[in-house]
């Protein structure tokens, strides 16, 4: 049996291997309007809560239509990422596109992201655009 482990009143396992079950989504708000100053403090608070309770060597920022393809990448794997957290969803691409711009820019420097740009072009399962965290 894998350890439960309980975060912001959330509980999960502990995944031993990255997996489906390596994806996190309890944390994550909808976005359905205009990005404001509101969206990116509830989301930058998420991230302090996550990063206090998971203390993870090294964080990275990203975005995915289908985050089960993605967290399994190998480019993930090999770095020893083993945890994904979904920020933020949203059916409009370019929010998301600039709303991993803005939490790169925000924690560069402190974080494993190499461009300060919109890197990579998203392909989407279900019409959802997402913004992640993963350590």
């Amino acid at each position: 049996m894998l350890p439960l482990k309980s975060f912001a009143g959330f509980k999960y396992f502990l995944v031993e291997k990255i997996s489906k079950d390596s994806v996190f989504d309890t944390f994550c708000i909808t976005h359905n309007s205009q990005a404001n100053e509101k969206l990116y403090n509830r989301i930058e608070k998420i991230i302090k809560e996550i990063r206090l309770f998971e203390n993870p060597k090294s964080i990275k920022f990203g975005k995915t239509g289908d985050e089960l393809q993605r967290i399994l990448g190998a480019d993930y794997t090999d770095s020893g990422y083993t945890k994904m957290f979904i920020l933020c969803e949203s059916r409009n691409k370019e929010f998301i596109d600039n709303l991993e711009v803005y939490f790169i820019n925000r924690h560069w420097g402190d974080c494993d992201n190499t461009h300060r740009t919109i890197v990579g072009n998203m392909t989407d399962t279900t019409g959802l655009y997402k913004m992640y965290l993963v350590l």
